[in-house]
């Protein structure tokens, strides 16, 4: 049997705000709740009353259902996504810096030509041409630059790193010495744990300063 074809007119931010009351959500601040209606869409907000639902398949709320803990958990999880992305952001440029850095070292400056540092699973010859378009496509001048200027197809390790995916990216041999891969792994970790820690200083430094931002507003009204 087919399915239905979705006849569901658009309904006016109102009429959205209307059918939220039908169905049993509070709402003090109406002007808030279709601020957000408006700009964050229906759908979006959707996922943080679900919750909230005392009965899905009717989709009738609990009685402490309300707009505001709904902008409350949207906020809430808006900003701890930003403090996750920051922290995400700073650990991976942490762990691409020293990916190059250990195999310009130990392999030389272009050790993603050496077949032999990748699994055989990866497909070198893929990566590798996979590589070389990514290469092709940068408009970063000194990726311009370095292929202009030198032989080889793509640039060296501690330049292309950011232009690799993650399937492209070549591990040392089984031989190099577990002993040395645990110590390298420790250092790296340690290095990772420091990061970590100065987001959390810094996001310290934040909330202190807005408490006192709030104070100095409340001490001048």
């Amino acid at each position: 049997m087919a399915s239905p074809s979705y006849r569901k007119p658009a309904l006016t931010v109102d009429q959205q705000l209307q059918r939220l009351i039908g169905r049993g959500m509070k709402v003090a601040n109406p002007t808030e709740a279709k601020h957000y209606l408006q700009t964050h869409n229906y759908y979006r907000l959707a996922a943080y009353w679900l919750g909230m639902e005392a009965d899905h398949a009717t989709h009738q709320f609990a009685p402490d259902a309300s707009s505001e803990r709904v902008v409350e958990l949207y906020v809430f999880d808006r900003e701890f996504r930003l403090l996750l992305l920051d922290a995400i952001e700073r650990i991976e440029v942490a762990v691409r810096t020293q990916l190059a850095y250990q195999l310009g070292h130990k392999y030389g400056t272009h050790p993603h030509l050496q077949a032999g540092l990748f699994k055989p699973r990866w497909n070198h010859a893929t990566n590798l041409n996979s590589l070389e378009q990514e290469a092709q496509r940068s408009k970063e001048n000194f990726i311009r630059h370095l292929l202009q200027n030198y032989a080889e197809p793509v640039p060296p390790v501690l330049c292309c790193l950011n232009l690799y995916r993650d399937s492209a990216l070549p591990e040392p041999p089984i031989d190099s010495g577990q002993a040395q891969r645990n110590q390298r792994h420790s250092n790296q970790m340690n290095a990772l744990q420091g990061l970590i820690e100065e987001q959390r200083s810094q996001q310290d430094g934040r909330d202190r300063n807005k408490e006192s931002d709030q104070k100095q507003v409340g001490s001048s009204c």
